[in-house]
């Protein structure tokens, strides 16, 4: 995170959980260090299909992120499920 060219993408997680009965719980401390070291700036939704299916829905999956967001500024939600893929896949 300290280079300024390096992004993360938010995926995986819950196959690495304990894939039986991870909670959202379980994945807060580990999104909580990617925001606070990448920012909303530098870190784009990943869904992780099909591999995500292993351990959990993509809906449920999708609705953990969101939650965990969910008191985040509008901007930020934008930034981190689509403005940021945009802007590293240079898609505009």
């Amino acid at each position: 995170a300290a280079f300024p060219n390096v992004w993360c993408k938010v995926s995986g997680l819950v196959t690495e959980a304990n894939v039986d009965t991870w909670t959202a719980d379980d994945l807060k401390p580990y999104l909580s260090k990617v925001f606070e070291q990448f920012g909303f700036e530098r870190v784009m939704f990943g869904s992780d299909w099909p591999v995500v299916t292993l351990a959990s829905s993509y809906k449920r999956w999708f609705e953990t992120l969101t939650s965990f967001v969910s008191d985040c500024s509008p901007e930020d939600q934008k930034r981190l499920f689509s403005q940021n893929a945009i802007d590293f896949y240079r898609l505009k």
